[in-house]
């Protein structure tokens, strides 16, 4: 293609586009996200948006959504499988071209956004990586910082973990077997590719073996430089042994229907019947136990005096009434950590903690030594929780352009801006009565 026949703008998106050519580019210009060429032609037939065309020193198609409102386009994108590679401008407008460039490529296995989350399941992106003992299987929930590793693998054992974990984008090295790739393909699984294999030195790697912390780190690498940052908030990855659990395959759990419905009706499945979780997190964990069913008689013993400790009725009711307060705190430190979090997520935070004194205080009741090793493991962050409860309105907006965020009295130079904002004409005339006495 001949970019000089295009517009400086123009020339712009196809340099980005070169990069990504996988992914839809949503390119901003104002208040939109623009599509052009082929990208446009494709999204506006999944979106079902209108497809015009734009006088770039040659007529190209378009199409765009609302910066504001991206996010049900860009969730019925991740569903049908594509990449989007949000550009945005870095620079200050004024004279000349200003620079754009992609700040984050979304993918299926990437996801942050609350709302396009199924907040009772997992995200995973996984990859698969060849060690000396067998195929090791890496896969992360970036949303939850949820980390995993399990080696010594058959590469039939990855495909069925990998169906099983509903892992929906796979990171392979370059010149991976093509019939596996093909495999993973008839599965509905997103294929990425990267060759970044340097160990990456992060505090929850550190107590792998070598081999492990290379293949932990050629997902991390693709992380890092799809994301554009450093991934900071993974828990320490957890080496997942295969013994002390029962080995389900995956045809074998979709028969008895544990999570999944052979006749779409989620009220056949075990999960629908047993999930009776206050919150997200516990939806998860529900979950993960339910599809990694236990069969080691030492694990099984705790998990039945846990059980047991929590059978009192009375105290479980004020439990239950605290937990229901409870928001997706794992998920909320997610968006903090890429820097997607909006006020409500900082007051949901707030909201939590402000449980914890009392939900701990509610545990003690149950007077029991397994619970009470528990509680004393609970950090109430305090210090945090007075912090946001002196910053953040109690109802805050969503986005920052509708202002009205911060607590007056929090900062003071802001609270001067206010009422300038609020008072202008008074603000004025005061200027004025002041200017005419000298």
């Amino acid at each position: 293609m001949d970019k000089q026949k295009y517009t400086p703008m123009m020339q712009q998106y196809l340099e980005i586009k070169e990069d990504y050519a996988d992914a839809i580019v949503f390119f901003r210009l104002g208040d939109f996200y623009e599509m052009f060429f082929d990208d446009a032609i494709l999204a506006s037939k999944v979106l079902e948006i209108a497809l015009t065309s734009r006088d770039a020193g040659a007529k190209v198609p378009m199409c765009g959504v609302p910066y504001h409102a991206v996010k049900p386009y860009v969730q019925k994108l991740i569903e049908k499988g594509f990449k989007i590679a949000i550009v945005e401008q870095v620079t200050e407008a004024g004279k000349g071209l200003v620079k754009r460039e992609v700040i984050r490529l979304i993918t299926p296995g990437t996801v942050l956004d609350d709302g396009i989350l199924d907040a009772k399941s997992n995200n995973f992106i996984g990859s698969i990586l060849l060690t000396e003992k067998g195929y090791a299987l890496t896969y992360v929930d970036i949303s939850t910082g949820e980390s995993f590793i399990t080696d010594s693998l058959e590469k039939k054992n990855v495909l069925d973990l990998i169906l099983s974990l509903d892992i929906r984008e796979v990171v392979l090295p370059p010149h991976f077997d093509e019939s596996f790739i093909e495999l993973l393909k008839d599965n509905e699984r997103l294929i990425s590719v990267s060759d970044q294999f340097q160990i990456i030195e992060q505090k929850y790697l550190n107590h792998l073996e070598r081999e492990l912390k290379r293949a932990a780190s050629h997902l991390l690498n693709y992380l890092v430089n799809t994301q554009k940052q450093m991934i900071h908030h993974l828990m320490p990855f957890k080496v997942v042994q295969r013994v002390g659990h029962m080995h389900l395959d995956y045809r074998v759990k979709k028969h008895l229907e544990i999570d999944e419905s052979l006749v779409n009706n989620s009220q056949t499945t075990l999960l629908y019947w047993l999930n009776e979780c206050q919150t997200a997190m516990g939806s998860r964990l529900l979950k993960s136990f339910a599809n990694h069913p236990l069969n080691d008689m030492n694990a099984l013993n705790n998990r039945y005096d846990m059980i047991e400790a929590l059978t009192p009725y009375q105290p479980r009711e004020r439990v239950l009434d605290h937990l229901k307060y409870i928001y997706d705190i794992n998920r909320i430190v997610g968006r903090i950590s890429f820097n997607t979090v909006n006020a409500r997520d900082l007051y949901q935070l707030k909201e939590t903690l402000k449980q914890i004194p009392d939900l701990k205080e509610a545990l003690h009741l149950y007077q029991n030594p397994k619970l009470d090793e528990m509680i004393e493991l609970m950090d109430e962050h305090q210090e945090l929780f007075v912090f946001l409860e002196k910053a953040i309105q109690n109802e805050p907006p969503i986005t920052l352009k509708d202002g009205g965020i911060i607590k007056e009295g929090f900062n003071e130079k802001l609270d001067e801006l206010r009422r300038i904002a609020h008072h202008g004409y008074e603000w004025i005339n005061e200027y004025d009565l002041f200017d005419t006495m000298f």
